[in-house]
């Protein structure tokens, strides 16, 4: 009987002390939504050397590490030039737009450019936002051809 109730307290606080089988956190963290490998960026031209504009096409992977469903995705994208003026900004919802835990989404956006070429930009940021809260901002540098 000693024995038994011996074993039966061990096994109880292996129970109590064992790890959970559930990955990722359960309550929203902000470097656990991510944008996910190499972003798809294209420039295209569409004004003139006397009245300037373009646009970046941009498209991606969003990445939860989160062990909770994340709901309303969408990225918010700025574009900036190499002294950090602001050329264009967008907001995209992701497909889907609700991802289970551990989930992943898509994106993708063109980004008008109305008073710059496409050249001119240095730098994208793309930042996951969901109604839990927002994620990290990912700065992406840029370098066009000349």
């Amino acid at each position: 009987m000693k024995y038994s109730l011996c074993f039966c307290f061990l096994l109880l606080g292996l129970v109590a002390c064992g790890s959970s089988n559930s990955t990722g956190s359960t309550t929203f963290v902000a470097t656990e939504l991510t944008i996910g490998g190499n972003p798809s960026i294209i420039g295209e031209g569409a004004g003139t050397a006397a009245a300037p504009s373009g646009y970046i096409t941009v498209g991606g992977l969003v990445d939860s590490q989160l062990g909770l469903e994340l709901t309303g995705l969408s990225v918010q994208i700025r574009v900036l030039a190499a002294d950090a003026t602001v050329l264009g900004t967008g907001t995209v919802t992701c497909t889907p737009s609700t991802i289970s835990p551990l989930g992943s989404s898509t994106f993708q956006t063109r980004v008008s450019l109305p008073t710059a070429l496409y050249t001119a930009s240095a730098v994208i940021e793309f930042t996951p936002i969901c109604d839990q809260g927002t994620g990290t901002m990912r700065s992406v540098s840029l370098q066009w051809p000349e």
